[in-house]
């Protein structure tokens, strides 16, 4: 139930909103990338408006409707069918929920979230993406998941390629001989992601990264013995790369990138888009290798 919109010249959250329990709900809204200074200035929102007695809520609320009925009573009628009876004025605003929808999210960002919520703050962060359909623009919304190969649409063309260590100890191999990346069955089609120019990380599970370089191509298929077509893969001009066999000591470990950096990523994924940060300092560390 939004209870205010954002004035002009006034510090105020783009959206203020209550749910049935009358729990506060700050909405701030970017037409832009994602950025952790987006969380700052929402986190500072909370900080305004968590300290919200009833009454302030009210007014605010009677200011937003022009209407006569107060805050509690609206409130009430707005959710009859989940509610008994009204909620006491004790019972609005006992804790704050934070949302910052984005058209994408940064990697600093997602993990700027995480720490505020192993903290216990309420937080999300809700990208969107716009698809154009005929003459309808559809909107898709995505909560942060970092159980999901494409996390969500990060400004960057920097990607990480797992070398599939897991299933096959020949892929990888092939991967570096051959000087591609590449994904296959129900993973293949994440490749197709990747374009001629990208920058491309091969990670190997357990070790870090073992190669990275300019990709040549867009995506290719080939076929695994007689699957059809159940490789993907990109051409890659690899500018620096080790034999994980051979020279394991000199592989970017996803501790030294996340000690680096001072954040706590998981390097899960067929494939997944990195920061030009994280790209850059992976660079620098490998060059003392």
């Amino acid at each position: 139930m939004i209870i205010m919109q954002e004035k002009q010249l006034q510090e105020h959250a783009d959206i203020l909103a209550l749910d049935e329990k009358g729990n506060l709900y700050i909405f701030e809204l970017k037409r832009w990338g994602a950025k952790q200074e987006n969380l700052l200035q929402v986190l500072r929102y909370g900080q305004i408006f968590g300290q919200y007695s009833y009454d302030k809520l009210n007014d605010l609320y009677m200011d937003y409707t022009k209407q006569n009925s107060n805050l509690q009573d609206s409130h009430y009628k707005y959710f009859s069918d989940s509610l008994v009876e009204a909620l006491k004025i004790s019972d609005f605003n006992r804790t704050q929920n934070f949302i910052v929808i984005t058209d994408g999210a940064d990697l600093e960002t997602l993990n700027a979230i995480k720490y505020w919520k192993d903290l216990g703050i309420k937080i999300e962060s809700l990208p969107y993406r716009i698809f154009e359909i005929g003459n309808k623009y559809l909107f898709e919304f995505n909560k942060y998941n970092p159980k999901n190969d494409i996390i969500l649409d990060i400004n960057t063309s920097n990607h990480i390629v797992n070398t599939n260590i897991k299933y096959s100890n020949i892929q990888y191999k092939e991967m570096l001989n051959e000087n591609k990346a590449a994904a296959y069955y129900d993973k293949k089609t994440t490749i197709s992601k990747i374009q001629k120019g990208d920058e491309v990380f091969l990670y190997q599970t357990g070790l870090g990264v073992i190669a990275y370089g300019k990709v040549k191509s867009n995506c290719k298929m080939k076929d695994i013995e007689n699957d059809k077509n159940e490789e993907y893969y990109v051409e890659v001009d690899y500018k620096w790369k080790i034999n994980p066999d051979t020279e394991k000591e000199k592989a970017v470990g996803a501790w030294e990138i996340n000690s680096s950096l001072g954040i706590n990523h998981s390097f899960r994924g067929t494939r997944f888009l990195i920061s030009d940060q994280m790209a850059k300092e992976i660079k620098k560390i490998a060059a003392t290798k």
